[in-house]
Formats: C-alpha cells, structure tokens, sequence
C-alpha cells in the first residue's frame, strides 16, 4: 500500500520537530547558562583570593615598614640620650677647666650676633674706622665659647643620627 501523507500528519510533524527543536534550544540556553554562571563564580571568587591575598601582603609590609621604623626610632633617640650625657659631661669639664677670660671682643661679638637672613641689614661688617671700637662690655669669654662648640657638637650629632635612621629607613630590606 502506498502512504500518502496528509496534510494534517505533516503539520503534526513539523509541530513535533518545532517542539522538539524549543526544548532542545531550551536546554542548551539553560545548560550555558549554568556554565557561564559557574565560571563567573570562579572568576568572582579568584579576584576576591587576590584581593585578600594582595591586603595580605600590603598589610605585612606595612608592619615589617612600621617595626623598622620603630627600631630606628628607639636607636635615634638611645644615640640622642647618650649624645646629652655626653654633653652634660663635656659642660661640666668645660666649666671646670675654663677661667672665663675674654676671648673674642665686643666687635667681633657684634658681628657674630647680626642678622644672618637673606635681605636683612647687618650682614657685611662695617668699614674700619680709625678710632678704636668703644668697649661697651660684650664678649665672649672662653667657658662661652667652649660651650658653644660643644652645643653646636651635640646639634650635629643629633641631626647625623636623625638622618642616619631615616637613610637606614629606605636602604634596608624590609624583613619578609
């Protein structure tokens, strides 16, 4: 016998086909879908490892920087506090084995004691005059000099190893 095929069981079919081809397209959207969601959640989840890995890392160098600067600190201000004992003792010394005699006379005491900011009057020595400087009483005797080296010693050992520790700071490596 010979099939002929109606017109209703091909609409059937096509029907069929149709449904067919949806639920296919359907499970294969659903299907990547899930699978676009899942590396999404990958991806999510390895930015956030190396975000904390990151923090991580940042924070360990802050603290290994903070603790270097902390020792350095502490040895600054040791070097600090044995650069005053020192001081002390130098002026106890210097006190002991100076007479207070005139050492630097009024003039040069003037001079010494001008103005020393750019712009400001004072800062070339007057003319010589022909009469001797007037002794109006100011001068420096050598107890004040003395002392004052050794001030001007103990600034400069201060600021050294101020800049010491700050240079230290930036050329040693941070412990890992």
């Amino acid at each position: 016998m010979i099939n002929i095929p109606s017109p209703m069981a091909t609409e059937a079919k096509l029907i069929i086909a149709a449904i067919a081809a949806i639920v296919c397209f359907g499970a294969g959207w659903l299907t990547n879908g899930w699978r676009i969601s899942n590396e999404i959640s990958d991806i999510k989840r390895d930015q956030e490892q190396a975000r904390a890995d990151a923090l991580h890392f940042a924070n360990a160098g802050l603290i290994s920087a903070w603790r270097r600067g902390d020792d350095l600190s502490a040895k600054a201000a040791d070097l600090e506090a044995r650069n005053i004992q020192l001081s002390e003792g130098k002026t106890r010394e210097i006190v002991r084995l100076t007479d207070g005699r005139p050492c630097i006379g009024s003039a040069a005491v003037r001079v010494l004691n001008r103005s020393t900011a750019p712009g400001q009057p004072g800062l070339s020595v007057p003319p010589a005059s022909s009469e001797p400087a007037a002794d109006d009483g100011g001068f420096a005797t050598d107890t004040d000099i003395a002392l004052w080296i050794a001030g001007a010693q103990r600034a400069y050992s201060t600021c050294q190893g101020r800049l010491k520790a700050i240079a230290d700071f930036y050329t040693q490596e941070p412990a890992k």
